[in-house]
């Protein structure tokens, strides 16, 4: 048998992505790789439990949504930028000389790309 996961890591991947946390998020929280957080959640095992547990206390605490873009904080300054008639390279320099802006280029172009 490959590597398991202990039953209280097991219990919070169901139990987070019922609340609709990304794969990626739980493996992130977790300290699991994403694969095994993909291979739990494929797994249909007998041994399926739904008797709460103490993990399920911490997991039942209300999930803040996860902004999707890394933009989010500056969405109405880019929306200016694009009404303005501004690219994307050139929306991304101002976001890094004006507000510190500390991510990729990408994570701005994708973003755009979104608003189109």
């Amino acid at each position: 048998m490959a590597y398991r996961l202990v039953m209280d890591k097991a219990l919070a991947i169901k139990n987070l992505r019922a609340n609709g946390m990304s794969e990626r998020a739980i493996a992130r929280t977790l300290s699991v790789s994403r694969n095994a957080v993909r291979r739990h959640l494929n797994e249909v095992s007998s041994n399926d439990t739904t008797a709460p547990t103490g993990s399920d206390v911490v997991a039942k605490k209300p999930v803040l949504p996860v902004s999707a873009s890394l933009c989010e904080p500056f969405r109405d300054v880019i929306l200016s930028k694009l009404e303005q008639g501004l690219d994307n390279q050139r929306i991304f320099q101002d976001l890094v000389l004006e507000y510190g802006f500390s991510h990729k280029y990408w994570s701005v172009s994708d973003s755009l790309f979104m608003k189109k």
